[in-house]
């Protein structure tokens, strides 16, 4: 048996499976779980861990939250597709689940990661430009604002009416797509405040 005739069995199976009918409750689960990292972000962050190693920290909040949203976010795609497969098996309708905007903020999170494990122990121990911080916070902002956009097109694009108002579904769009410049620069700037003023730790 080929391997695409393979692939097309396992996803009758998964079809016939409790997984379709219970997609619902999972999408909610996952969108629970992206909710609870972006708090835990906020709370935590503004607490000092007293850690004079550097182990624990800013910066181990800020790589276990983007990691729950990196997984949480590619468990919705695997899961809408499912879904989408089991309605409808046009093509360029899963797809549109699988946007290039949503590629990007992975990449933005996975950027933003490798910063915080780069300068891990100075980011822990408080140990850079204040500066930092401030932008750090500005783009957990964006970040959360993506994200909500990112659901409410989710939902959109698997509710009935995805053939609705097309305006509206444009003028999200049309932000994300700032939110997206701007988030950039942020990051960059994080980026460029840690490269060119901090000091290493041993």
């Amino acid at each position: 048996m080929s391997n695409p005739d393979t692939l097309n069995e396992l996803f009758k199976e998964i079809r016939k499976s409790k997984f379709v009918t219970e997609s619902g409750l999972t999408s909610r689960v996952l969108f629970c779980f992206i909710f609870i990292a972006l708090i835990s972000k906020l709370i935590f962050s503004s607490f000092n861990s007293g850690d004079p190693y550097g182990s624990n920290g800013i910066a181990t909040i800020n790589i276990m939250s983007y990691l729950v949203i990196i997984v949480s976010l590619v468990a919705l795609v695997f899961t809408s597709v499912i879904l989408k497969m089991h309605q409808d098996d046009d093509d360029m309708k899963l797809l549109k689940l699988i946007s290039w905007d949503l590629i990007v903020m992975i990449i933005y999170l996975f950027w933003v990661i490798s910063i915080n494990m780069k300068y891990y122990k100075n980011i822990n121990l408080n140990r850079v430009p204040q500066g930092f911080f401030l932008y750090s916070n500005l783009t957990h902002g964006v970040i959360t604002l993506q994200l909500f956009f990112y659901m409410l097109n989710y939902i959109i694009q698997l509710s009935e009416n995805i053939d609705g108002d097309t305006s509206f579904v444009e003028k999200i769009k049309r932000l994300h797509y700032l939110l997206m410049v701007l988030n950039f620069l942020l990051i960059l700037i994080q980026q460029i405040i840690l490269e060119n003023f901090t000091v290493d730790i041993a």
